[in-house]
């Protein structure tokens, strides 16, 4: 069925925050914690965003650092599910072009390849993880841009009245 996921903040014993992401598997109606990378940089002002990776079989987390002394998008995915210590860096990303802008992440493909929102003209781009090759998608996001992903199921609700489409 899936899980959903969030990122999460617990104060310890000796009152420190522990930063996490939380998972509720909505099949088994478990709900469990995964830590961040240990080598994450907690003390800088950072961005983060989950995805599910191009296989749906994990995930993936993007940490994005845009200040004035330092610039840079991390990407990261989980080899093995539910286990903190299999995160993988899978590289950095610095500024890029003429204007020095930072891109957003939106999502990874199933590909495995990301989708990029260019700062400048708010373009979307692809980006292949290996070649680090970007390929333009034609597609202007606007001010305002999100991604989401569904999983196309034949499962109806529970209802007599329930339309399937």
């Amino acid at each position: 069925m899936g899980a959903l996921h969030w990122f999460a903040i617990r104060w310890t014993d000796d009152h420190k925050m522990k930063f996490m992401v939380m998972g509720f598997d909505v099949g088994s109606e478990s709900l469990g914690e995964i830590l961040l990378p240990e080598s994450l940089n907690l003390n800088a002002l950072l961005e983060f965003k989950l995805g599910a990776t191009g296989g749906r079989k994990s995930i993936g987390l993007f940490v994005r650092c845009d200040t004035e002394t330092d610039s840079y998008l991390d990407i990261w995915v989980m080899k093995e599910y539910f286990v903190q210590k299999l995160w993988t860096k899978l590289m950095i990303l610095t500024p890029q072009g003429p204007e020095r802008s930072l891109s957003k992440p939106m999502c990874f493909r199933r590909s495995g390849e990301v989708v990029l929102q260019l700062e400048d003209d708010r373009g979307l781009v692809s980006l292949d993880i290996v070649s680090k090759q970007f390929k333009s998608l034609g597609i202007s996001a606007g001010l305002v841009c999100s991604v989401d992903s569904y999983e196309e199921s034949l499962v109806l609700l529970d209802r007599k009245d329930a339309i399937s489409y």
